[in-house]
């Protein structure tokens, strides 16, 4: 028996020039616990860090390969598209689940055959940890469905609004209210377009459970910055957590956000969709 807790391995790649191969790069493992790889995704940021940044899916013609724990490749070359999402929530399955042990190392390869650089690529590992114990043992924050209950669908929202250019807003409270449990399955998250020149492009959010452990990580424990469009995604296809998170009553997630847009605020609602969950 174990518990199963979302987590995002991040690789800050940066920019490969049109032909760059980077033949072995290695992103460490927390030491916390053993990571399963589930599915793999990224973004690159143009412009970054002026007013016109964007951020888009990476293009097919990033090659990448992977290797297990081992160090054996998964495939016999740099393959296309492994990272290529067709919209922010579309995270490519892996056809088999990856295990790496704790302090262990995801080896990959990349080659640009995009005929031009590619800018400020992230990569993301997409899984879980595997925690020993239940809910009443792990060594994390694992609380879940009592033994018999009812459930109300549910929205907490969230407002947020920082200006281009200001420091960063830090452990931000995410307050349940006390009536009952929460389930958060997913998240959408859209710009105030009352507010003049509004984007999200630049927002980046990290997410902290009541025991302060994060969802995404760079290795080795540090806590990684995501896009809050890649892990939120936007309407009409909310970014999923899975498995989903379940928060005790009263219980007090926080958050981080930063606006690396120097010139626009990053301003507008992340709404956390799931539902409420009433013990009998």
């Amino acid at each position: 028996m174990g518990i199963e807790r979302h987590i995002d391995m991040v690789l800050n790649l940066g920019t490969l020039t049109a032909g760059q191969i980077i033949p072995s790069i290695q992103l460490p493992m927390d030491s916390d616990a053993p990571f399963v790889l589930r599915a793999l995704g990224g973004y690159q940021v143009t412009d970054g860090g002026t007013a016109e940044e964007l951020i888009a899916p990476l293009p097919a013609a990033l090659l990448m390969r992977l290797a297990d724990a081992d160090g054996n490749w998964l495939q016999n070359a740099r393959t296309p598209g492994m990272v290529s999402q067709p919209q922010q929530s579309d995270f490519i399955p892996m056809a088999k689940h990856t295990i790496y042990p704790a302090r262990g190392v995801a080896q990959m390869e990349f080659e640009n055959l995009a005929g031009g650089t590619i800018e400020g690529i992230v990569i993301i590992l997409r899984g879980v940890k595997l925690y020993p114990g239940d809910r009443n043992t792990a060594p994390c924050y694992a609380p879940t469905y009592p033994d018999c209950y009812s459930q109300m669908t549910f929205q907490y929202a969230v407002d947020f609004n920082l200006a281009g250019g200001a420091a960063d807003l830090l452990n931000q409270p995410l307050a349940i209210n006390g009536d009952a449990d929460m389930v958060w399955r997913g998240t959408i998250i859209s710009a105030n377009f009352s507010i003049a020149n509004a984007q999200t492009n630049g927002l980046h959010i990290r997410v902290r459970d009541p025991l302060g452990k994060g969802y995404a990580s760079t290795g080795n424990g540090q806590a990684a910055w995501l896009r809050a469009a890649w892990l939120f995604a936007e309407p009409g296809k909310p970014g999923l957590w899975f498995p989903e998170l379940y928060i005790g009553k009263g219980q007090q997630y926080s958050y981080d956000l930063r606006n690396t847009n120097p010139a626009n605020p990053a301003a507008g609602q992340f709404t956390l969709e799931g539902g409420k969950v009433y013990g009998q």
